[in-house]
């Protein structure tokens, strides 16, 4: 499962592994990672045997992920510090066979105070703009027929309560970047406790998603 830590989310790993067994290929494919943050998603794909490009804002966040890389030894693990909008490095002509990310949701958690980090758009527009520019990106180093999973999902706009529907943005920005909508997956989490949550939820007659 997926866990906050109280100031940041963590990618749950066993969903990198079931994202590949059916998306990935062969061992030995090539993965794009746009929003790398942690390891996780580095670290299975090594595991599995796959080549990994992972793509990070934070030159601190790549220091650490590349010290647990190393410790544990792991292959065919690349870093580049780049914008996850324009995703700049030359990953040669061959392309890559899947793509898998979270994207940050807009402000809801906040990952640095650089000027070109998603998190600090100055609104959902301007966020969702840097979004289709992600997803333009994408078209330039993907393979033809080869699969993007994004891992989005809705939420709530911290001012408004406004709930923000990111994932169909998310399919309209990949689609008129050129990609066709293929299949949505729903992540079925945390439903051992829904009951016990919506007491609270429903005082703002909001429901509990699982």
């Amino acid at each position: 499962d997926s866990v906050y830590t109280g100031t940041h989310s963590v990618f749950p790993a066993p969903l990198v592994e079931w994202i590949l067994l059916r998306y990935g290929g062969p061992a030995g494919n090539r993965v794009l990672d746009a929003f790398a943050g942690g390891p996780p998603r580095g670290v299975v794909s090594s595991i599995m045997g796959y080549i990994y490009h992972g793509f990070e804002i934070r030159q601190e966040q790549i220091d650490e992920n590349e010290r647990v890389v190393k410790r544990l030894k792991l292959p065919n693990v690349h870093y580049h510090l780049s914008d996850g909008r324009f995703l700049d490095a030359d990953l040669g002509k061959a392309g890559c066979d899947v793509a898998v990310t979270c994207p940050p949701y807009y402000n809801l958690e906040v990952y640095s105070e650089l000027p070109d980090d998603l998190s600090n758009s100055g609104s959902y527009d301007e966020f969702n703009a840097g979004m289709m520019f992600c997803a333009r990106a994408h078209r330039v180093h993907m393979k033809p027929g080869s699969f993007v999973c994004i891992v989005v999902g809705p939420f709530r706009d911290k001012k408004s309560g406004e709930l923000v529907d990111f994932r169909s943005h998310t399919v309209d920005n990949f689609r008129e970047a050129g990609f066709i909508f293929w299949q949505e997956i729903i992540l079925s989490k945390n439903f051992g406790s829904a009951a016990k949550r919506s007491t609270n939820s429903w005082k703002g007659l909001k429901l509990v998603p699982i």
